[in-house]
């Protein structure tokens, strides 16, 4: 993936820069929410954060794998 630096145009957003860039995410259900939900215990996936609109909004995009879903 390649990076493109964005000025971001809000300064209040500055803090969630650290957040852009591409990460591998893991979701592990407390046995509570499992019992509910079902399925596996956890699932993994990526999610890729990156600015849009010349850094006015930071986007998530997300990746399922093992029945994480898309998004």
């Amino acid at each position: 993936m390649t990076s493109t630096k964005v000025s971001i145009s809000n300064p209040l957003l500055k803090p969630l820069e650290v957040l852009t860039g591409r990460w591998t995410m893991e979701i592990r259900w407390s046995p509570k929410t499992h019992k509910f939900v079902g399925g596996p215990v956890s699932v993994r996936g990526t999610a890729r954060f990156e600015w849009i609109e010349d850094g006015q909004f930071l986007i998530q995009h997300q990746n399922g794998a093992d029945g994480a879903p898309d998004a």
